[in-house]
């Protein structure tokens, strides 16, 4: 069981990236409890030029799946984001 959550900017202001991600994990984690939750931030222009694995990451662990540092595509535990 999985579900998508986008996070979009709804205003005139300039392009925040760290604001969705902050305010999407913030919506997740007052509906569900973290333990067993997995964010994948996924940058809107990034598209994988081969298959990626999208398995639970290890505890303590960012896993870049492409790109680097927060941008591209990574995979986390939500406790581990927060």
């Amino acid at each position: 069981d999985y579900s998508i959550i986008v996070s979009e900017q709804d205003d005139d202001k300039e392009f925040n990236k760290d604001m969705l991600v902050n305010v999407a994990a913030k919506y997740i984690s007052s509906k569900e409890s973290v333990d067993q939750i997995y964010l994948c931030i996924h940058d809107v222009d990034i598209f994988p030029i081969k298959a990626t694995n999208y398995y639970r990451p290890d505890p303590n662990t960012i896993n870049h799946l492409y790109g680097y540092n927060f941008n591209g595509i990574i995979l986390m535990n939500l406790n581990d984001f927060i």
